[in-house]
């Protein structure tokens, strides 16, 4: 399993976990990574999703960490952060920034739908029901009702 080594490395590792989630660098033609970076300074990096607002990455190297706070334009309260180290694993950082960086930031545009989840996870869910919320829930969806009600397991 590789480790980072370096923090040029680790920077260029977190920027390519965005890139392969479909962000692009806003204001800037190419997808490598930010010239400052090669400075051991604070920089931000503007990322574009799709049709949504920029998100706008801030990257803080201290010391052997990284600090990467993200947030999307104009949004209040306080940024997400994650933090990450040299001599860690390259598949345990790209885990880490996913899990609490880029997956909350491009699912709170999506729609709560419990038909969008894996089914063994609604499953699960439905199972863990007490019987006035699974009656709630079938009153909400016609589809959760079959689900709910008519289940041929």
């Amino acid at each position: 399993m590789a480790r980072v080594a370096r923090m040029d490395a680790l920077l260029h590792l977190v920027h390519c976990v965005f890139l392969g989630h479909g962000f692009q660098r806003l204001h800037d033609s190419g997808n490598a990574a930010p010239a400052s970076a090669k400075n051991s300074g604070i920089f931000c990096v503007s990322y574009l999703h799709g049709r949504h607002t920029p998100v706008i990455a801030t990257y803080v190297p201290v010391q052997s960490h990284l600090v990467v706070y993200a947030a999307s334009e104009g949004a209040e309260g306080a940024p997400l952060r994650v933090s990450v180290q040299l001599g860690m694993p390259a598949q345990s950082v790209q885990a880490k920034v996913d899990y609490l960086l880029l997956y909350p930031l491009t699912s709170c545009h999506c729609l709560p739908s419990l038909v969008t989840l894996p089914t063994e996870v609604c499953f699960s869910f439905l199972t863990n029901l007490a019987l006035p919320a699974m009656k709630a829930v079938g009153c909400a969806s016609r589809s959760l009702k079959s689900a709910v009600f008519e289940d041929d397991i």
